[in-house]
């Protein structure tokens, strides 16, 4: 590995010197490629997650046909009961 050498220049809208090195500097942390720290639920949500919705609704509709509703459960209750008096 060759020696750093600093270059000292000026910028024209900055009053202070700039320095440079003319090697890069090892580690550059900036420079490097991080792995992403990627879950597997936030992978799931993005692949499957329109059709897990869809797929709901269509259940609460079908639920929702399927099922009887509460007054007419009971009317056909009292005329179950009418029938038999």
């Amino acid at each position: 590995m060759s020696n750093q050498v600093v270059d000292t220049f000026r910028v024209p809208t900055k009053a202070a010197l700039q320095e440079a090195y003319s090697t890069p500097l090892l580690p550059l942390e900036i420079l490097s490629d991080k792995p992403r720290e990627s879950t597997l639920g936030l992978k799931l949500l993005a692949k499957y997650g329109s059709l897990v919705s869809v797929i709901s609704i269509v259940v609460l509709f079908v639920y929702l046909v399927a099922t009887p509703s509460k007054s007419g459960a009971e009317r056909e209750a009292r005329r179950n009961v009418n029938d038999f008096l």
